[in-house]
């Protein structure tokens, strides 16, 4: 009890000792009122007082309301940024380390990070690394094996690049593998990769090259069933690799993707395959290949030195055939509609395409996937419905009066610059129709507005019949 308190409460039995006493009423009164006075303003200062200590206290409970829990969500966010703060194991103790284990927590093992670390056989991932950067591992030429933890999901460009793995399982999280992530690993012999997904960079939509390139050991290699493209030089120099298969989802082989697998000779090509890039396939063994209806586009030297290969070509119509595709294999057995097509006979074929190989012709009965260009007939005869077939001249006046093309109802025309003439074939569905000269490459596509009666090119250049 504080001093005040008690000089109050003196003060009341004092006054109450002075009015037993027989004091003037006066006197009692005064000091009744000079205590009341005392014990009003007392009181009146305790409620002020304890009013202070609730308000301090609603306050500082106020105040923590608005500090404390923004303080507290702030600092619950601050420690799932903390959690989700990169932590990053950036070099190796000694590049002498024989066994190392990557400490818990640890979520990106940086660049270069066990780089050049030619003893390291022995290491640990934790289940919490996301990322291995590039060239982490770039080699570790004693390290011939490695478990990758579930929570992977980045391997970067050339990560693994020149070190001594034996075999690799890619677990279903990674979402990315980087270009030359396993380059010229020699000792591999199984890898596998777990989606198509990880093969395509969504940023910028490129894809990984050279993952598998020179490692010359590898002998049997998973592919996933969602795959549609064989990135460029992905297993070339893969000198062990004796067969793969190829899911059917694929519709492009990448430039020298196989190429010189030169114990390859097992290979069964995708039923939905629309592209196969330059040496795609060369120098292997393969003894039978069958290129089916839905090829549109063959590069230089797809198949070349491949000495013992028989091709089939299935499709009757190629938008775009480079030269020497097929020099140097064994056979190349070509559809008669197809060489019609080309305008060619069997040697002029094996002059441009297929150089020292055998060219035979066939006719093709089998049965032709559901393609646009499959629809020949009904496009046939939708041309003169739609108007294509006849004589176009340039819309703009002031173009050479003599430039004109022709469009005939048979998927053939003609180009005239005044002096010559360049004879074409052509697609058509109804609403754009393709050029090509020759085989080698698509020249010029059009789009046909039937309204207005005009073809416009792919260059902006428009045409009217005349």
């Amino acid at each position: 009890m504080s001093k005040r308190i008690l000089a109050i409460i003196s003060a009341i039995i004092l006054a109450t000792g002075m009015t037993a006493c027989g004091d003037k009423d006066s006197d009692t009164v005064a000091t009744t009122e000079k205590v009341e006075e005392v014990t009003a303003t007392e009181k009146d200062n305790a409620e002020v007082g304890e009013k202070s200590e609730d308000e301090a206290t609603e306050e500082k409970t106020t105040d923590d309301s608005l500090f404390s829990d923004e303080s507290k969500e702030s600092d619950m966010t601050d420690t799932e940024d903390d959690s989700a703060e990169e932590v990053v194991f950036e070099k190796a103790p000694d590049q002498n380390i024989q066994f190392f284990d990557i400490p818990e927590g640890t979520t990106k093992i940086g660049y270069e990070a066990f780089g050049a670390c030619y003893n390291l056989d022995t290491l640990t991932i934790p289940n919490s690394v996301k990322e291995i950067e590039s060239d982490a591992f770039n080699s570790c030429e004693s390290l011939k094996e490695i478990d990758l933890p579930e929570s992977l999901e980045i391997i970067g460009d050339s990560a693994f690049i020149y070190s001594g793995l034996e075999h690799i399982h890619i677990p279903d999280s990674v979402k990315h593998i980087g270009n030359s992530a396993f380059y010229e690993c020699r000792n591999l012999k199984e890898a596998n990769i777990p989606s198509g997904e990880c093969l395509v960079d969504k940023i910028n939509g490129s894809e990984s090259v050279s993952v598998f390139e020179y490692c010359s050991s590898l002998e049997k290699v998973t592919l996933p069933d969602d795959l549609t493209v064989i990135p460029d030089s992905m297993f070339s120099y893969c000198k062990s690799l004796t067969t793969v298969n190829i899911p059917d989802s694929v519709k492009r082989i990448g430039l020298a993707a196989f190429g010189n697998c030169e114990s390859l000779t097992e290979f069964s090509m995708p039923s939905h395959v629309e592209e196969i890039g330059c040496g795609a396939l060369s120098c292997t063994k393969i003894k039978e290949i069958t290129i089916p209806d839905t090829v549109r586009v063959i590069e230089a030297n797809a198949f070349s030195s491949s000495y013992d290969m028989v091709i089939t070509i299935e499709s009757e119509h190629i938008d775009s055939l480079s030269e020497h595709a097929f020099d140097q294999v064994k056979e190349v057995r070509v559809p008669q509609s197809l060489l019609d097509s080309l305008h060619v006979r069997e040697d002029g074929f094996a002059d441009a395409y297929a150089n020292n190989a055998t060219v035979t012709a066939y006719n093709y009965t089998g049965t032709k996937s559901e393609t646009a260009s499959d629809k020949s007939e009904e496009a046939v005869s939708s041309k003169k419905e739609k108007g294509i077939v006849g004589d176009w001249y340039p819309k703009d006046p002031s173009s050479d009066p003599d430039f004109h093309f022709v469009v005939n109802a048979d998927g053939t025309g003609y180009h005239y610059n005044g002096q010559k003439k360049s004879n074409f074939t052509y697609r058509f569905d109804g609403w754009n129709f393709t050029t090509k000269a020759g085989i080698n490459a698509l020249t010029t596509r059009y789009y046909y507005d039937e309204d207005k009666d005009i073809l416009t090119s792919s260059y902006g250049d428009e045409y009217i019949k005349k």
